[in-house]
């Protein structure tokens, strides 16, 4: 809207359906499909992405050829923007763009038309529709699942009135550093659960040691694969500035860790190096440092494991990497840059390494990416290609090899050297620091924490919004949990629904439970643990969370990701998550009935009123209990009757066995119910 926005919109009429076009269209139509590649702040100064699109456009003169009026109102032929777009730019102004090739005229006609008709900065955007917000014990609620993936306790809920002290208390538990991992883990995709030894997974190898559980695949890896997250929950959770998870000389690890990577002592050119004592408050963690000239002092990208996860290939030169940590923490993904060849391109031989290593230098069509993507790559050449780790006989397991890394003077196979996006480096570390310099770094960070909280894509988050909160995180000096209490607190994130139509498909006024947030909430509130032990001997692979594994659980099943084939959440609550709920709310509810039943009443939690013969009061005082401690509502007098009905119908059929069939029943149905899952 307004001075380009968000960019997006609904973009009037001009874009689909005739009419007039806006300069939402023109970002749409042409900007954002062929331009933004390179023309966004980084690789080419002239910033063409739509937020403030407009005051850089219209009206100003190009910088790079003075007299030249990008823009000019109701005048595309004088409009230096459209003239290259059309390949009819004065002498001595350089090229048509994109290079190389001219764009269809259907394309071209929607910024023809924009300009022609005045080059409005409005967009026809849909109003913004009439909302109601959340009650405040609903507040509490959302902001206890968001924040912990753990429902309000009643004690919690009756300080419905204190909720930014709540969340203060809140970002003080492992809770919360638990979720500031899974934040990070659909971010990095890290947390792989393959089978066999075909994938980025660590199982036992001598010298580890055989006893108990730390020989167990899971526990290895949830070191291991951890790692990384648990560095960006350090960071988060001590109150460090948030630059850090990619600027840290340091990193978090543990004997088992010294071990699979190797340390100064078994591998004094690469691995891992711990102190001796843990972390306080990160219990079976201690501080580290990588060990290898030229890979520390990058943070979560010194990490072996980080490299692991994201593999290459020689033809390949660490392009996948690069692109995951631009995508990851500067929000530019070159994939979603369209690759148009022109007619004039030779063809290329996708298999022939040395045709691909000409066209990515030569071809322009190609080279517009590759002359920004393969500079990053070149900082990563330290790291081996592609490793299987099942495949090694025996740890340490060498991964990194500074011989290989740059070094002025060296050349590497992409014949480019390190840089981001024009800036040049030497090192991991000076990646990091560029990446956290780079403008993109904070408003990237915004975008896809509050993507994350409030459970929309990055794309839907407001452009004002996201402005201004990255504003307020740097001026704190990138405090995330500053940044996450203002997101949570924010009038936009306590939205509960639209009262009316126009608008209302933009307001995302319920959040599912995801499946991490459901092994923590149903553990917190019921004592139950959804685990399985899987395999036996020795070496077996070790208990499982059927919630959080996705090889033997049911993780991508209720909405989750696997980190390899499933890396979008959902958040629809279709056929198999009720299922995988169905089947978590029984056992649960029978864990809580079975538990509760053998203890008197003053130790229970749930069933404080139950009892052998209860009367007609009891029973709807004990239902009333339940709607409060479940469910965060006050039972109306139709919910009661609906839990009576219940209850007698169960009552009819199992007599003797009716107490406890019944209270397992409706406490079932309780953790199924819509209020429960979603928040």
């Amino acid at each position: 809207g307004g001075d380009g926005g968000d960019g997006g919109g609904e973009g009037g009429e001009g874009g689909e359906g005739g009419g007039v076009p806006t300069i939402c269209d023109v970002s749409d139509a042409l900007l954002n499909t062929s331009c933004t590649g390179c023309h966004n702040a980084s690789v080419q100064a002239l910033d063409l992405r739509a937020t403030g699109l407009a005051e850089r456009i219209i009206g100003v003169e190009s910088e790079l050829y003075p007299g030249q009026t990008l823009v000019v109102p109701g005048d595309p032929d004088a409009s230096f923007l459209y003239q290259k777009v059309i390949d009819a730019q004065a002498d001595g102004t350089g090229g048509v763009m994109p290079p190389g090739r001219v764009l269809p005229a259907e394309t071209t006609e929607v910024l023809r038309g924009w300009i022609e008709a005045g080059a409005s900065s409005e967009c026809d955007v849909e109003p913004a529709p009439e909302v109601e917000k959340l009650s405040p014990v609903d507040q509490v609620v959302r902001a206890s699942m968001t924040l912990r993936g753990v429902r309000p306790t009643p004690a919690e809920l009756d300080r419905a009135d204190e909720l930014p002290a709540l969340i203060d208390e809140w970002m003080q538990t492992d809770e919360f550093g638990a979720t500031i991992r899974d934040m990070h883990d659909e971010l990095l995709l890290l947390r792989v659960t393959p089978a066999g030894d075909a994938r980025a997974s660590i199982s036992w190898k001598p010298p580890l040691p055989q006893d108990g559980n730390r020989a167990h695949t899971t526990y290895l890896n949830s070191q291991v694969q951890e790692a990384p997250l648990k560095l960006i929950e350090y960071v988060v959770r001590e109150d460090r500035p948030y630059t850090e998870i990619l600027t840290a000389d340091y990193a978090l690890g543990n004997e088992t860790m010294e071990v699979i990577w190797g340390n100064d002592e078994l591998s004094p050119n690469f691995g891992l190096d711990c102190e001796a004592d843990e972390v306080d408050g990160h219990p079976g963690w201690k501080r580290c440092a990588w060990i290898g000239a030229g890979r520390g002092g990058a943070g979560v990208l010194s990490s072996t494991f980080f490299f692991i996860r994201w593999t290459s290939t020689r033809i390949n030169q660490n392009r996948g990497r690069a692109n995951a940590i631009s995508r990851a923490f500067l929000c530019h993904d070159f994939l979603d840059q369209p690759v148009p060849l022109d007619d004039a391109d030779p063809e290329i031989d996708l298999a022939d390494e040395n045709a691909i290593a000409v066209a990515v230098r030569d071809i322009p069509s190609c080279a517009s990416c590759h002359d920004a993507l393969d500079p990053i790559a070149s900082f990563l050449y330290g790291y081996t290609y592609i490793y299987r780790p099942g495949r090694a006989d025996e740890y340490p397991i060498q991964f990194y090899n500074p011989r290989s890394a740059w070094a002025p003077g060296r050349t590497l196979d992409n014949l480019r050297d390190p840089a981001l996006f024009g800036r040049p480096g030497e090192n991991l570390a000076d990646l990091g620091r560029l990446i956290t310099e780079h403008p993109d770094f904070a408003t990237c960070a915004v975008r896809r924490t509050y993507a994350y909280l409030d459970q929309s894509s990055q794309s839907e988050v407001s452009g004002a919004l996201v402005a201004q909160w990255a504003q307020a995180f740097t001026d704190s000096g990138f405090n995330m949990k500053a940044l996450i209490k203002q997101m949570v607190l924010s009038d936009d994130f306590n939205i509960s629904h639209a009262t009316s139509e126009p608008g209302a498909d933009s307001i995302n006024g319920l959040k599912k439970m995801r499946p991490e947030q459901a092994a923590r909430t149903f553990a917190a509130l019921t004592g139950f643990e959804w685990n399985t032990m899987v395999g036996g001997g020795r070496r077996t692979y070790g208990e499982v969370s059927l919630l959080n594994n996705a090889l033997y659980g049911y993780r991508v099943l209720a909405g989750g990701i696997d980190g390899l084939t499933v890396v979008m959440p959902s958040f629809t609550y279709n056929g198999t998550v009720a299922a995988v709920f169905r089947s978590l709310a029984e056992n649960a509810a029978n864990h809580v009935v079975q538990t509760e039943l053998a203890q008197p009443a003053d130790a229970r939690r749930f069933l404080t009123r139950v009892e052998a013969n209860m009367d007609a009061d009891a029973i709807r005082a004990q239902i009333t209990d339940l709607y409060w401690a479940v469910l965060a509502q006050r039972a109306e007098d139709e919910d009661i009757e609906a839990a009576l009905a219940l209850l007698a119908v169960v009552r009819q059929e199992r007599g003797a066995d009716a107490t406890q069939a019944g209270w397992t029943i409706l406490l079932s149905a309780l953790f199924q119910d819509a209020r429960f899952t979603h928040y």
